[in-house]
């Protein structure tokens, strides 16, 4: 781990602590801290796991970081699948991870892959695929990064 430091903006009050970065190759300071220099990061930290919809009728979506060609992507489902008809047939790759729960991906060759908490499978793009089975009664939470 590299210990990042800098000094105190002139317009700043706040005392510069260092930060911890996993980042080997540290273009600027920026990416180990917010443009507010006293603001740590741990201050905006989130859990996957947290801020689950109570109503989920429907999937839940949501982006929590996109760049560029890459986009990563929480899923929560419970009991929910694919519609019957069609295919996710996605121009990026896709890899996904179940992180709590349990489903079932259909591939369009017939081919099923059951995941598991801390499994995960990577989907070529244009690999056409859909959700066929997620446990009813638990929330499945899937991490999906799609890249080019």
């Amino acid at each position: 781990m590299q210990e990042v430091g800098g000094s105190i903006p002139p317009s700043s009050t706040k005392p510069y602590p260092a930060y911890s970065c996993n980042s080997t190759k540290l273009h600027n300071l920026n990416e180990c801290i917010h443009q507010d220099w006293g603001e740590r990061m741990d201050e905006n930290k989130q859990s996957i796991f947290r801020d689950i919809p109570r109503d989920l009728s429907d999937e839940f979506f949501e982006v929590i970081a996109s760049s560029g060609d890459v986009k990563i992507e929480r899923i929560i489902s419970r009991g929910h699948t694919s519609p019957q008809t069609g295919w996710y047939d996605q121009a990026q790759n896709e890899w996904v991870m179940v992180l709590q729960g349990e489903g079932q991906l259909t591939f369009s060759d017939g081919r099923i892959v059951t995941l598991v908490a801390g499994e995960h499978i990577h989907i070529p793009a244009h690999c056409k695929h859909k959700v066929s089975w997620t446990k009813p009664d638990t929330d499945t939470i899937w991490l999906a990064v799609f890249y080019t």
